[in-house]
């Protein structure tokens, strides 16, 4: 496994799974986060740009991508050796983005607003019902017309029993 892609909503874990995996695989990590935005969650580049950044990423020999199966970046999962899937609950999803939002507070560099977590945990819950490319049935169409069939992985147990098979491979 040279490549891989970790797809989840906001919250489910994907950036965490894949700097760990891009640790114990010694395989360079990316954070889809960081192709969206010039400065991450300020300027938000143009779809073009994006995908010209991730066909970059993509000529590497090796890669872990975090990301959440937009337009502009699920055609990555085509030429990945895997896909994981982070179907964390919802309940999870909410409680790690407001962490995550009072965590980077202590940053002197920090710009978010308390209006914009709600606004990304409006858009994690929108996951199973919402009608974005991101959301739970086009992404499922995808996939299924692609013929990829993801690892899903919905709990902390599984994470961590992945974990030590991958372990046992290296």
């Amino acid at each position: 496994m040279k490549k891989i892609y970790i797809l989840g909503h906001c919250g489910a874990g994907t950036t965490h799974l894949s700097k760990i995996i891009s640790s114990k695989l010694k395989i360079k990590a990316y954070d889809m986060d960081d192709v969206r935005f010039i400065k991450k969650f300020t300027k938000a580049r143009t779809p073009e740009q994006r995908k010209v950044l991730v066909d970059k990423i993509l000529k590497n020999n090796s890669w872990v991508i975090d990301a959440r199966g937009t337009g502009w970046d699920r055609h990555a999962m085509l030429e990945s050796d895997l896909i994981l899937w982070l179907r964390t609950p919802a309940y999870k999803r909410v409680f790690r983005i407001l962490k995550r939002y009072f965590g980077r507070r202590k940053d002197p560099n920090f710009q978010e607003k308390f209006s914009d977590v709600f606004i990304l945990i409006r858009y994690s819950l929108s996951f199973r019902s919402g009608t974005k490319v991101s959301s739970l049935k086009p992404l499922n169409k995808y996939l299924s017309e692609n013929n990829l069939s993801p690892t899903i992985i919905r709990t902390n147990r599984q994470v961590r029993k992945w974990l030590k098979e991958l372990e046992k491979r290296v």
